[in-house]
């Protein structure tokens, strides 16, 4: 008799959530990449702002989630 044990939901949600962070991750660098690093006027600078901040916190979230991970 042979048992299977499926991953837990918190396992595959967590690793959906990784996967999530690495998209938006990607899509903030290139907007940021796509702009140059010091915008040409006030609105991209001030985009430019926001999407590094965003790119921080997901970096952050990302990192956290990775320690907390079991190995």
């Amino acid at each position: 008799m042979f048992i299977q044990y499926q991953e837990s939901k918190h396992h595959i949600q967590t690793e959906k959530r990784v996967e999530f962070l690495n998209s938006e991750i990607q899509l903030y660098q290139s907007r940021i990449n796509g702009m140059g690093l010091d915008g040409d006027c006030a609105y991209e600078r001030a985009l430019i702002k926001v999407y590094n901040d965003l790119l921080a916190q997901r970096c952050l979230e990302l990192n956290n989630m990775r320690t907390e991970l079991p190995a």
